[in-house]
């Protein structure tokens, strides 16, 4: 468990840079991405595209997380 959290931490540490170096925000601002309110757009694009980098789905995340119906 604290060997997931380490890699976590670090996952999210890289997707910070990267979304900063590539201008991220900017390109979802530019593409008008919004929501109505809550959590950032680009947090939520960021989770999303983690995804990726540790092998689960996004059903498997929110029915982890208790988000799915």
């Amino acid at each position: 468990m604290v060997r997931e959290l380490q890699h976590q931490d670090q996952l999210q540490s890289l997707m910070s840079s990267f979304s900063k170096h590539y201008g991220i925000a900017r390109l979802l601002k530019q593409s008008h991405a919004s929501k109505q309110a809550g959590v950032a757009v680009l947090e939520v694009f960021q989770t999303i595209f983690s995804l990726v980098f540790t092998q689960r789905s996004l059903n498997r995340w929110l029915k982890q997380a208790g988000c799915a119906a």
